[in-house]
C-alpha cells in the first residue's frame, strides 16, 4: 500500500452571524471533503458586547450532521423539532438534519467564544432529524484521546453520529504528544 502525499489546506477566512470570524478548512477549489468530512470550521476567538452576539437566524438543512464543540464561550441552539440547548465551553452539541430541520444559532453572551465545528456527511438518508448535547469535561481528555461523536456512540460513549467515523479530541501540555491509533481494520 502506497503511503498519501500529504497535502497542505490553507483556511480561508469569513465571518458568521454577522460578527463571528471564522477560518473554513473544508470546502475548497482543491479539496471539497476528506473522507466524510464536508466542512471545517474554526470559529472565533471573538468577544461580543452583551447581547450583541453571533445571530445565526433560522435556516434550513437536510441530509447532513453538524457537530460543534465549544472551546470558550457558549452557543444557544433553537431548532424546529422544540429542542432548545446551550452547550459551553467544554461541552459539545449534535445535530442530524436527516429528512430537514431548520434551527438557529446564537451567542449573547458578554465572553469570549471560540468553537470548532464540523460538518459531516450521513452514510444513509431519510432518517428522522434529532439533536443532542453533552459535556466532555476537559479532565477527561488530557493526555490521551476522547471520542465525542462516533457512529458507535454505544461502544464509545460519545454523541451519535451516522457515520462511520469518530470525532476524538486531546488536551496536550506543551511538549506533550498523543498518538491517534485506528482499530487494525480502519484506514489510516
Amino acid at each position: 500500500m502506497s503511503t498519501p502525499t500529504p497535502q497542505r489546506i490553507v483556511a480561508r477566512t469569513a465571518e458568521i452571524g454577522g460578527t463571528l470570524p471564522v477560518n473554513r478548512v473544508l470546502p475548497t477549489r482543491q479539496r471539497r471533503q476528506i473522507g466524510a468530512w464536508c466542512f471545517l470550521d474554526h470559529a472565533g476567538p471573538a468577544r461580543f458586547e452583551s447581547g450583541d452576539g453571533m445571530h445565526v437566524g433560522a435556516h434550513p438543512h437536510t441530509c447532513l450532521q453538524t457537530f460543534t464543540w465549544m472551546i470558550e464561550g457558549d452557543v444557544l441552539h433553537r431548532d424546529s423539532l422544540g429542542n432548545e440547548g446551550r452547550t459551553v465551553a467544554g461541552d459539545v452539541q449534535g445535530m442530524s438534519a436527516g429528512t430537514g430541520i431548520t434551527h438557529a444559532e446564537y451567542n449573547l453572551e458578554d465572553e469570549q467564544t471560540t468553537l470548532f465545528q464540523i460538518w459531516i456527511i450521513p452514510d444513509r438518508t431519510g432518517d428522522k432529524p434529532g439533536w443532542g448535547q453533552r459535556a466532555f469535561p476537559k479532565a477527561t481528555r488530557e493526555g490521551g484521546f476522547e471520542v465525542l461523536a462516533s457512529g458507535t456512540p454505544d461502544v464509545d460513549n460519545a454523541l451519535p453520529i451516522r457515520t462511520d467515523a469518530k470525532v476524538a479530541a486531546t488536551t496536550l501540555s506543551p511538549g506533550q504528544t498523543a498518538v491517534w491509533t485506528p482499530s487494525p481494520d480502519r484506514h489510516q
